[in-house]
């Protein structure tokens, strides 16, 4: 094993994407059978009889879900830790353990890895690579030959066609869910005390849609730097 960090990794992330999926079409293929047999009195019985069929799928997917909370409570990085965060419940748990986490890393570029950046650089090398960059460099990271233009850009990231970006987009959702659950605990917990007191020492200039975000990131940056920090001490 090479550290807590990685444990199972592979399993975890196959796992949640079968969890994941089986869930998404769950709920697509009801929504989709509602909208045909909707307002035909008729095909109400064979209506009930196709839905009954979801109901197969959907207790499969209990199962694969108990499955995943009895491997998580043997994590140490779980038990030790994320068990006692008010907000981060065993699937966000599985979701966020699920990710290729470097403990080895600093605190900062798993910041950037979740996309939790206030400002990034659009750049291009002299080969021709389109980049955005979490901070200025000289080098390219695709094929180290120097870059020829970087710009500044000021508020959230975005894909753009043609340019590599440096965030993972899995944690990225995932940095996103972190926060809309901090926010919803509000006072219950200490990440929702926390976004608050972000908040409110946000300029009272900036609009609130702004000082939301801001808030969000900076609590969301928080508690991943309280998980490195854990995940370090685990494999000290």
């Amino acid at each position: 094993m090479r550290s807590v960090a990685v444990q199972n990794n592979s399993l975890w992330r196959a796992l949640c994407d079968t969890f994941e999926s089986i869930q998404k079409e769950r709920i697509r293929a009801g929504n989709r059978l509602n909208m045909i047999f909707k307002g035909a009195d008729e095909t109400e019985e064979l209506r009930i009889r196709i839905l009954s069929r979801l109901e197969e799928l959907e207790r499969v997917e209990e199962g694969l879900e108990k499955d995943l909370k009895k491997i998580l409570k043997e994590h140490p990085v779980y038990t030790s830790f994320l068990r006692y965060v008010k907000g981060v419940g065993p699937l966000l748990s599985i979701r966020l353990l699920a990710l290729p986490l470097d403990i080895n890393k600093n605190i900062s570029s798993w910041w950037a890895y979740f996309g939790l950046v206030p400002f990034h650089y659009v750049a291009k090398c002299e080969n021709g690579h389109g980049l955005i960059l979490s901070k200025e460099r000289g080098i390219c990271p695709v094929c180290q030959s120097p870059i020829v233009s970087i710009e500044k850009v000021n508020g959230a990231l975005r894909r753009k066609k043609g340019l590599k970006g440096f965030w993972n987009r899995q944690a990225r959702k995932i940095a996103y869910l972190l926060g809309e659950q901090f926010v919803k605990i509000g006072e219950r917990g200490y990440y929702g005390r926390a976004y608050r007191r972000f908040k409110e020492r946000q300029p009272q200039d900036l609009q609130p849609i702004r000082r939301d975000a801001r808030a969000r990131r900076l609590t969301v940056k928080l508690f991943l730097s309280h998980l490195h920090e854990c995940m370090r001490e685990l494999n000290d």
